[in-house]
Formats: C-alpha cells, sequence, structure tokens
C-alpha cells in the first residue's frame, strides 16, 4: 500500500483564473511554503511526481495532487486535479455517537504535555487545553506562555499531518480549571472528568446512560474530557467540576499516571461510543 502524506494549505476556488486546462482535464498548481516543502522532502522524502494530499484547513476538503517544482526550480508546488478530487469528497457514514473534541489535561512535568498533545492530535482531539492544577508541581511563567503555546501548536500540526486529519488542532494553555472551563468549554458540550470515585461509571455505562437520558441525536455529540494532575484534583476542583454538570468516568481501579490514564481514556470513550453506535444502527 501506497504511503500517505498529507499537508495543509489552502486551496482556492474553481476559476478562470487559476486553473489550467489540458487536454480537458482542469487542475490548480498551488506553492507550498517553506515549512510544508521542509515536511515534504526533508522529511518524508518525497520527490517530485509523488502523490500528496492536500487538506484545506478552512474547507477541511481533501484533494489529491503530485508534488512538482516550478519551471525555474526555484519553489515546489502541488497540481491538483481539481474535478477528480472536488468528485473524490465523501462524507464519512460511520461517525460515532460521541466525539472527544476537547481535551483539558492538567500541566505535567518534563515534555509530557507535548507527547500528549501529539497523541490527542493523532485521536482526533480539536482543541487541547493544558492547564495549571492547584497541586501541579511546575510552572509556565508569564513570559513563557506564547513560547509553550507556539510549540504545542506547531507539535499538533504535525502530528495532524501524519495521522491524516482533516482540521489541525489549537492548544492553549489556561492558568486554572476555572479559567479553562470558563474559557473553552462549551455550554452544550458534555462534560466528563476521570475519575477514582466510587461514583465513577465503566466508559460505556457512562455513554449509555448519558444517551438515554438526554435523548441526544444517534452522531456526534461532542465531549470535552478532563484529567486531573498526579497529585489529583483539589476539592474545589472537584466542586467546579461538579458544579458544571461533569460526568465521572471510571477507568479501572488502577491509578494511572497523567499521561497513561489520557490515552486510555480517548481509547475507551472511543471504542464504548462506536459500540454504541453500532447497537443503535
Amino acid at each position: 500500500m501506497a504511503h500517505r502524506v498529507q499537508v495543509f494549505c489552502s486551496v482556492p476556488a474553481c476559476s478562470a483564473e487559476n486553473v489550467q486546462n489540458v487536454d480537458g482535464v482542469q487542475s490548480i498548481t498551488i506553492p507550498l511554503d517553506s515549512k510544508s516543502t521542509h515536511h515534504l522532502i526533508n522529511v518524508t522524502r518525497l520527490s517530485e511526481g509523488d502523490l500528496v494530499e492536500v487538506v484545506d484547513p478552512i474547507s477541511h476538503k481533501r484533494f489529491s495532487g503530485i508534488l512538482k517544482r516550478d519551471s525555474r526550480k526555484s519553489y515546489w508546488c502541488v497540481e491538483i486535479n481539481y474535478q477528480a478530487s472536488i468528485a473524490s469528497q465523501v462524507k464519512p457514514n460511520n461517525q460515532a455517537a460521541f466525539i472527544v473534541t476537547r481535551l483539558f489535561v492538567a500541566l505535567c512535568k518534563g515534555k509530557i504535555n507535548e507527547f500528549l498533545i501529539e497523541k490527542a492530535t493523532e485521536l482526533g482531539c480539536q482543541t487541547i487545553i493544558t492547564w495549571h492544577g492547584d497541586r501541579s508541581i511546575p510552572k509556565i511563567s508569564d513570559s513563557n506562555i506564547i513560547h509553550k503555546e507556539s510549540r504545542w501548536r506547531s507539535l499538533a500540526s504535525q502530528a495532524a499531518k501524519q495521522s491524516l486529519q482533516n482540521k489541525i488542532p489549537t492548544a492553549y494553555f489556561s492558568p486554572s480549571l476555572s479559567n479553562a472551563i470558563e474559557t473553552y468549554h462549551p455550554k452544550d458540550t458534555i462534560l466528563i472528568t476521570c475519575s477514582l470515585s466510587p461514583e465513577a461509571k465503566s466508559p460505556i455505562d457512562l455513554l449509555r446512560i448519558i444517551h438515554n437520558q438526554e435523548k441526544i441525536p444517534v452522531y456526534g455529540k461532542e465531549i470535552s474530557l478532563v484529567i486531573g494532575p498526579e497529585g489529583d484534583f483539589s476539592p474545589s476542583e472537584e466542586k467546579l467540576l461538579l458544579n458544571n454538570g461533569s460526568r465521572l468516568l471510571s477507568l479501572g481501579d488502577s491509578r494511572l499516571r497523567v499521561d497513561t490514564a489520557t490515552i486510555f481514556a480517548l481509547g475507551v470513550l472511543a471504542g464504548a461510543s462506536q459500540a454504541l453506535t453500532n447497537n443503535q444502527t
């Protein structure tokens, strides 16, 4: 099977000004910026004539193209067969009942948060918020926040390309859980918190309860998932989550580290959601 390589760049609408018509085939040539060129040539080791998938970051449409150099060899570009690409745009028919679109994960030591941003992107999260918990040990200075967010977004962009996601996630830092929930959690999104509480439910039981109680549409209900720090949530943070209607998710009896809990939770929620969808359909 051929290796699929993806790049994000804006694809203009088909018009007389930008379309080349050769033997009845309409195509568009899109110049690549330096970052995209570096990724395709130096990271994925493509060469002229290789196939590339282009995703428009605005419309999220996917196009098939051929990597080329311009006639003067001064820059790289992608030539898209516009008609064939538009004809192949197909909406997915296996969307799950629930989708974790937002991840709220506490600030961790070292490069754990960078690792989690990459993995959460691969697993389909569209917004990733790293927040400073009451019991978080590491700190981020005000002067370093912009640098950190820029680094996280770059990692998310790279992971989105490599995992063939249609969207580039956004990554933010929040100074507290209350600020994170108030700023980034939409009120119409289900809030779920990983918890060791005896009242916490297994993934499939929790999603089934939510589905039956709220009588939601079968497909595409968004979830905001909250993961606490190594030292767990403080009492005030637990109260905040419950006051915001958070449901409690059990990952079993083991006490997991933040990185393990995050990947495990995203995986089991996706699996439980798909199982619930299959039962409904």
